[in-house]
């Protein structure tokens, strides 16, 4: 099996999810899983713009200092542009490495994703161009902008392992969701049993949505999501 081939949910899922906001996500990800279980990421890792919506399975990615041949051939960035190139449509790549001194993506890589059609990325680090990325709406969460070049400055060891970003453990096919607020990540053998809790919930919040403006008083607003 290649180390590109991983479990995607059926498309339905990820359309339904779209239309939610990372608050539902989480509520149903501490119903099913417990408040005990962490499935949200570091809030300081940031949207590159204010409206940003990402949705899709995760494709890993893991980056380290460089060594020394590395350094030599400018590899660093290879193995990821390898893995854009195999990635499908509506992947969101999670980058891990928590490098904050150089672009651990950048706006070649951002071109090739939106031309690919990929969900965003997630990078736990620096990314170069980010005034270039934001005007293409390229969907985005990283820690910080740099100015120098990935490419002397680390390596990618590895496509689709098991990775560390934002302070919680992201495997792939992991379903990663994102937007202003902050992102969650659903575990991909807890999908089926979250999902329909997130349809439920935000039935309900439209519900309590609509009584509320028409008139119901605050106090009598009845907490059912946790």
């Amino acid at each position: 099996m290649s180390r590109y081939e991983i479990e995607r949910p059926p498309k339905k899922i990820i359309e339904d999810l779209k239309k939610m906001y990372s608050g539902i996500i989480q509520d149903a990800c501490d119903k099913v899983l417990g408040l005990g279980v962490r499935t949200w990421m570091d809030a300081n890792l940031r949207p590159i713009f204010d409206e940003i919506k990402l949705i899709g399975p995760a494709i890993t990615l893991q980056m380290v200092p460089p060594s020394l041949s590395s350094y030599k051939c400018r590899s660093g960035l290879s193995l990821a542009f390898e893995a854009i190139d195999m990635a499908q449509a509506g992947d969101v790549f999670v980058v891990g490495g928590g490098l904050t001194d150089s672009g651990m993506w950048g706006e070649m890589m951002a071109i090739a994703g939106t031309v690919k059609g990929l969900g965003g990325a997630v990078v736990d680090g620096g990314v170069r161009d980010v005034l270039a990325i934001r005007e293409m709406k390229f969907p985005l969460f990283y820690r910080n902008p740099v100015v120098t070049t990935a490419q002397t400055r680390l390596d990618t060891i590895s496509v689709n392992d098991p990775i560390q970003c934002g302070g919680r453990l992201v495997c792939p096919g992991d379903l990663v969701f994102g937007d202003y607020d902050g992102i969650t990540v659903v575990p991909r053998d807890s999908i089926d049993k979250i999902y329909p809790l997130c349809l439920e919930y935000f039935d309900t919040e439209k519900k309590q949505r609509t009584a509320l403006k028409q008139g119901m008083r605050v106090s009598q607003f009845k907490e059912d999501i946790l």
